[in-house]
This record gives structure tokens, sequence and C-alpha cells, in this order.
């Protein structure tokens, strides 16, 4: 038997375990079968991930505690945002730099380290993408440069 065919096996007795009831035994048995199988399985991988319980927002959430802290910090920028975007319809690039610095100081203490540099890495896709659609006249210069990351980003969990 091959290290595949042993995979697909676990598997199927993890599938089996599951629908009689016993998610334990399940999660372990398809842990085993991701573990046996030389290759990715991804078929495996979704269903471990389904009995964990984890949704898309769960994943890609910022926790509560760090969400708590960065309110009150960036809440008043926020507010100077909407009120400078109302009043004469552009977002100030001092706004920006506030926000990125409220991200810079007090991220690294309420967020694990790996999350906050992958936010600093999305913040210069978004602003690359936002740049390219001002550039092609898809959206306005402000647009391009009010989505950054902070402290909302997506950062994919396993």
């Amino acid at each position: 038997m091959t290290q595949t065919e042993r995979a697909q096996l676990i598997y199927t007795l993890a599938l089996a375990a599951i629908k009689k009831g016993d998610v334990t035994v399940g999660k372990g048995l398809l842990q085993s079968a991701i573990d046996t199988h030389p290759q990715y399985f991804e078929a495996a991988v979704r269903s471990l991930e389904a009995r964990r319980g984890l949704s898309v927002a769960d994943l890609i959430a910022t926790p509560a505690p760090a969400a708590a802290v960065f309110l009150p910090l960036v809440l008043p920028i926020a507010l100077w945002v909407a009120w400078s975007d109302m009043k004469f319809m552009k977002i100030p690039n001092k706004a920006v730099l506030a926000l990125a610095a409220v991200f810079l100081v007090a991220g690294p203490f309420v967020l694990p380290l790996d999350d906050w540099l992958w936010r600093w890495l999305h913040l210069l896709v978004v602003l690359a993408v936002g740049f390219l659609m001002n550039m092609g006249r898809l959206i306005g210069a402000g647009d391009a440069k009010s989505p950054p990351p902070w402290p909302s980003s997506w950062r994919w969990r396993t």
C-alpha cells in the first residue's frame, strides 16, 4: 500500500467516524491523513478546517483586544478624514500618515509580530493597486490612499 493510498484510507475512516458522531476521533484521523499523504491533501485539510468551526471571518478578524486598543487611537483620525472629505472633497496625506504612525507604534504591542508584518505588506500592495487604479482613472486619488489595511487587515491564519 502506498502512502497516498494509506492517506486516502485514513481519510475515509475519519469521515466515517465523524458521520457516526465521533468528531474527536475523526479530527485525529483527518490530521493523520494529512500527515501521511506525501503531498498536500486538500480534501482532508478542508474537512479538518470545517470541523474546527473556523469561518473566513474567524481567519481574517482582528482580535477584539487589539481592536479595543486601536479604536480610540484611530477614531479621531477617521472623523477628521470624514470631515475633510465631506467639506473639501480631499483626504489629507497627513491623515494617512497619522494612521500609519498609530499602527507603527501600537501594532507591535497588541498584535502578534507576524500579523503586524503581514499587514505592512498588505499596505504596500493595497496602495500600489490604488495608485494604479487612480492612474487608470478608475478611482480618485483620495480613494487610492484611504483603504490602507490598518488595523483590520486580512491575515490568513493556519
